[in-house]
């Protein structure tokens, strides 16, 4: 849905939002949407590389279009430091998602910085960083 829905809007030429529902989005308990597993974390790394591509083509929005693919790409390391598999696993997928960010990364703003800054260190440097960012962040949604 995530890739249909990417490409849907940078294709359209006009979007017109509304309050009303209309759409109904049924999850079911072991699709690969709910299960946060290696196997979603691959599809979503996949999915990241897929818009991506489809990024490149559109010159005049690209700095829109890259912070919502690194905002994306945050969340999805965000879920590999929580996933309970083995470090090394953790580290594999995250060196598979950072390869693709590093393609489209940019800086303008504080807060893209600080979205961005575990690509400015070498990948094994940037893993710890993004690994206690995802910590961090674990703690103070339990303070709250």
């Amino acid at each position: 849905d995530e890739l249909w829905t990417f490409n849907t809007v940078l294709a359209a030429t006009c979007i017109v939002l509304t309050g009303r529902t209309t759409y109904n989005y049924y999850i079911q308990e072991n699709s690969i949407m709910s299960e946060k597993s290696i196997r979603h974390l691959h599809s979503s790394i996949d999915v990241y590389r897929e818009m991506a591509l489809s990024y490149s083509c559109f010159e005049d929005e690209k700095h829109n279009i890259s912070l919502h693919l690194n905002r994306f790409a945050f969340q999805r390391h965000f879920e590999i430091m929580q996933i309970k598999v083995p470090a090394q696993t953790k580290r594999e997928l995250y060196y598979r998602l950072r390869k693709c960010q590093l393609e489209i990364k940019t800086h303008k703003t504080f807060k893209e910085f600080v979205l961005y800054i575990h690509l400015i260190f070498p990948a094994s440097l940037g893993y710890y960083i993004m690994s206690m960012t995802a910590k961090l962040y674990s703690l103070a949604k339990k303070i709250r």
